[in-house]
């Protein structure tokens, strides 16, 4: 299932393509923590789709797909949550 966390995650992640764990949660005023488990479970929802991941490289580095359907994380993601309900 989707939460509005996660949708304020994703699209953060779409306006900064190319961030950290860290910078994400300070954005957001969220835990770190938080914000890994959300990523997780995003891609876990990409995945299911057969969608571009949210890449995670060393140092907790985030890199936002080029590609999603739609151009927009919200849609993809609530597409996703459609099929949860």
């Amino acid at each position: 299932m989707i939460s509005t966390r996660m949708l304020s995650i994703a699209a953060y992640l779409k306006k900064h393509t190319v961030t950290t764990f860290r910078e994400t949660a300070d954005g957001l005023d969220l835990k770190e923590r938080s914000v890994r488990y959300d990523v997780d479970r995003i891609n876990d929802l990409l995945k299911d789709k057969k969608l571009p991941l949210i890449e995670k490289r060393p140092k907790g580095v985030l890199v936002y797909p080029d590609r999603l359907p739609d151009g927009r994380p919200e849609a993809t993601l609530l597409n996703s949550r459609a099929m949860c309900l």
